[in-house]
C-alpha cells in the first residue's frame, strides 16, 4: 500500500548503457571556424547516431581529447580540426565520460602523401590555418 502523501517511484529496472567500443565520430563547429575548441583542449562532435544534430558546435557535448603527452601547462597539443573524422570511446564504457583517441583517414580526409607510392615515408605535415590564426 503507498501512502497518498507520498510521490510513487517505481525501482530502476534498467541498466545505464554501455558502449562495446570505439564509436567514428565526426568533429564540428561553427560555420567558418577551422578549429573549435574550449579552454581544456576539448572538441565537440557530430554521431553518426544522432539524427537531431546539426553538424555544428550544439550537435554534443564537450569531448575530451587524447594527446601523447599531457601535464599542468606542459605537454603536447594537436587538436582535431572541423571536418576530421576521429575515434570515440567511453572510459570504462561510460557514454557520459566521452574521449576522442584517434583521428582516422578516409576519401574526405586523405592521408598528408601520395600512397602506396610513398608507404616508407613517416613523420608529421601541418597544415596552415587561413588568414594566419
Amino acid at each position: 500500500v503507498q501512502p497518498t502523501n507520498e510521490i510513487f517511484r517505481p525501482a530502476r529496472t534498467q541498466h545505464k548503457p554501455r558502449m562495446s567500443g570505439p564509436i567514428q565520430a565526426r568533429v564540428v563547429g561553427p560555420a567558418g571556424h577551422p578549429i573549435h575548441t574550449d579552454q581544456y583542449g576539448r572538441i565537440k562532435v557530430q554521431m553518426p547516431y544522432d539524427l537531431y544534430g546539426n553538424n555544428d558546435e550544439h550537435s554534443s557535448c564537450w569531448v575530451r581529447v587524447a594527446n601523447a603527452w599531457a601535464g599542468n601547462r606542459f605537454g603536447a597539443m594537436h587538436l582535431p580540426r572541423v571536418g576530421q573524422e576521429v575515434l570515440v570511446i567511453g572510459i570504462h564504457g561510460d557514454p557520459d565520460c566521452l574521449v576522442a583517441t584517434e583521428r582516422v583517414y578516409n576519401k574526405m580526409n586523405l592521408p598528408p602523401w601520395v600512397l602506396p607510392q610513398m608507404q616508407a615515408l613517416s613523420g608529421f605535415a601541418s597544415q596552415e590555418l587561413p588568414d594566419g590564426e
